[in-house]
């Protein structure tokens, strides 16, 4: 994690405060994960996950903070040239319209952080997964009901929601072939992005649900 970057602060302190087990990862360089046994030799480097969390029943998660405003916008993707990747996708499938609303839950990410989780939980081996936990920075002025995943920190409200990397892979859609980019569409949205206490061994996380309410839909 970075610590000048806000929303990985607010999510360390957001697990700390659910009592969870986890190791933050030092971000600032890219990795270099050598090869599996009995692969070829790799020398690339990998992105950085944020955090190593640790769950119970033997699941744990490679987790990747994205960071993003509601309802006034979302940070900003850098350009890539990783337009034909390697990664499984609808790559095949025209950038999907996107309605112009008053407010967006994005759950954007981009190519790079795709592939830093899948090799990162592949190298650690069996009972690790890959999540993103999309940290949503909250507008003063909107309101939202108490949960266990709405968290307020050093001035700032947040409410934090995951997608484990399985299920985005499997229902991803192109957002940007220039800057390397994919999201998932409204409907996939609602199913894939979820409390942590919804996953698997996280369950403590999740006393109660307030499900997130969007220009009149529930998520």
């Amino acid at each position: 994690m970075l610590e000048h970057n806000h929303y990985e602060r607010a999510a360390a302190a957001w697990l700390r405060s659910a009592g969870l087990a986890f190791v933050p990862v030092h971000e600032r360089h890219r990795a270099s994960l050598g090869s599996l046994e009995g692969t070829a030799e790799d020398t690339s480097t990998v992105k950085s996950p944020d955090f190593l969390l640790l769950g119970r029943g033997g699941t744990s998660l490679v987790v990747d903070v994205k960071g993003r405003r509601y309802p006034s916008g979302s940070a900003t993707a850098q350009p890539s040239e990783r337009v034909n990747s390697v990664i499984p996708g609808p790559w095949h499938l025209e950038p999907a319209p996107r309605l112009k609303t008053g407010g967006t839950w994005e759950c954007w990410v981009t190519l790079d952080d795709l592939d830093g989780l899948a090799r990162w939980s592949a190298r650690l081996g069996p009972g690790w997964d890959g999540l993103f936990l999309f940290t949503y920075w909250l507008d003063d002025s909107w309101f939202m009901p108490a949960s266990p995943d709405l968290f307020q920190h050093d001035g700032r409200r947040y409410l934090f929601r995951c997608a484990q990397l399985q299920e985005f892979r499997q229902n991803m859609r192109v957002r940007s072939r220039s800057w390397a980019t994919v999201d998932l569409p409204v409907r996939a949205a609602r199913r894939v992005v979820k409390p942590l206490g919804q996953i698997p061994g996280f369950e403590q996380v999740q006393q109660g649900f307030a499900p997130v309410v969007s220009n009149g839909v529930s998520r």
